[in-house]
């Protein structure tokens, strides 16, 4: 084995016995600035995570510009993602998810159909909040909700929208536009898949 070869081989086999990194990243761009073994001083946003999934960058198979840093919301915690049309595509973001009709208290987002006040309701939990703003989340997301015909998502009633920075600080409520909502007919909502669990409700 060449001298070089040995030394890489060296180099992964430190790297590979280290269980976490950190991640300095530009706040505003979201762009990877370095990945290091320690925490130093810096004036770029931090965070840890662990190093097998920042391998490939550190060891140079992979270039850092071709990752962003993002707050994986179903996960609740930051990551690096890379920047590929196909992982955008396949990406849970884009996987429509069926939330059911039902009253568990455990939650991420809870979306109520309020007969008596005539609006749907959209929040997010207390500990969702917590976590949130305690992971410095600082994205634009906006968060999409189609109510459609029981079980269908073909077809399409209503489609409801939310800055995730807004529903941070407040319940976000949306007056009933049609005949069907006043008349409590079934519907499904389905949205992209953001969070963990979600719960959907219908006040009588």
């Amino acid at each position: 084995m060449s001298s070089l070869a040995s030394l890489i081989n060296e180099i992964n086999t430190q790297i590979s016995t280290v269980s976490k990194s950190f991640v300095y990243y530009n706040k505003e761009t979201s762009k990877i600035q370095k990945i290091s073994n320690k925490k130093i001083n810096s004036d770029l946003e931090v965070f840890k995570i662990e190093t097998s999934l920042v391998q490939d960058i550190i060891v140079g198979k992979r270039k850092s510009d071709d990752f962003i840093v993002i707050y994986d919301l179903s996960e609740k915690r930051l990551t690096v993602k890379e920047i590929t049309y196909e992982s955008e595509l396949s990406s849970i973001k884009y996987k429509l998810y069926d939330i059911t009709r039902s009253t568990d208290t455990v939650y991420d987002v809870k979306i109520s159909q309020d007969q008596l006040k005539k609006c749907w309701k959209i929040s997010l939990s207390n500990d969702t909040k917590r976590e949130l703003l305690g992971s410095k989340y600082h994205s634009n997301d906006t968060i999409y909700f189609s109510v459609t015909q029981k079980h269908n998502p073909n077809i399409l009633y209503r489609s409801l929208e939310v800055s995730l920075n807004v529903l941070l600080n407040n319940e976000i409520e949306y007056l009933f536009e049609y005949d069907w909502e006043m008349q409590n007919k079934e519907v499904s909502i389905y949205t992209p898949k953001f969070f963990n669990s979600y719960v959907y409700e219908v006040i009588k």
